[in-house]
């Protein structure tokens, strides 16, 4: 524990000292956000964790926006899309932003804040802001269209194979609608932090999905960084959302 306090800080601490380091570019950088937070989440820095998330958001935020030299969050984690997108400043055709299993993590990872500690304006943030594309009064971005959350599944054989290749090509992507989109609609952090609640437990109960007992989760990441292939969420999952299996009756 002394030794992962110890790398824990030098992360926190680089990650203050470099911008680069809260610049996701590709939906792929959920990886990299999940190893982050899993850092923090094992020396028990809650508090570490929503500073970062927050001024994660911020910076994400900026780039929604349009503010900012680099676009979004590239969806088909194309970085040649992006670098085109740089270089010629302009939209290349085949740039994606409408959808993002990114969101989805970075949501899920707010929800492991402690309220106390923040929670609820942290989840509010990230979806008014970045899913909804609004700004803090509620008005839309100009040129910003809501961005589709996404799920994505693992295929039945994933354990067999996720060292061997890529699997972003395959599995299942499941579009998430945790509101309506409509300005009026309420979307405030404590609803919408039982509305994820609810979105984990229907999931684990119609989409059941184990980790391999026999695979260590940094070998996971790894092989999942090496081949650019999404990561499972119950990853992060089994560390946030204590739900019995025995709940699964309540969607019943």
């Amino acid at each position: 524990m002394k030794h992962q306090r110890t790398v824990a800080g030098w992360l926190f601490r680089l990650i203050q000292a470099n911008p680069a380091a809260l610049r996701p570019l590709l939906d792929i950088h959920h990886i990299e956000m999940f190893l982050v937070w899993s850092a923090l989440w094992q020396i028990g820095a809650f508090g570490q964790i929503a500073q970062w998330l927050m001024n994660l958001q911020d910076r994400l935020f900026t780039r929604r926006s349009g503010h900012a030299e680099f676009p979004f969050l590239e969806s088909r984690s194309s970085l040649e899309s992006v670098f085109e997108f740089v270089a010629n400043a302009e939209r290349p055709e085949e740039f994606q932003d409408q959808s993002s299993v990114f969101l989805m993590c970075l949501l899920e990872l707010a929800c492991s804040v402690a309220d106390t500690d923040g929670r609820d304006p942290l989840v509010e943030a990230v979806y008014r802001r970045l899913v909804l594309g609004r700004d803090d009064c509620g008005t839309p971005l100009p040129g910003c269209s809501p961005i589709d959350l996404m799920l994505w599944g693992p295929p039945t054989d994933w354990a067999d194979r996720v060292l061997l290749k890529s699997l972003a090509r395959e599995g299942e992507c499941i579009m998430v609608s945790l509101y309506p989109r409509f300005p009026e609609q309420d979307t405030n952090g404590p609803t919408l932090f039982e509305r994820i609640n609810r979105f984990v437990l229907e999931t684990r109960a119609n989409r059941p999905f184990e980790l391999p007992g026999q695979l260590p989760v940094s070998v996971i990441v790894l092989a999942c960084l090496k081949h650019s292939s999404p990561l499972p969420p119950e990853l992060w999952r089994k560390l946030i959302f204590k739900i019995e299996k025995s709940s699964a009756a309540m969607l019943q």
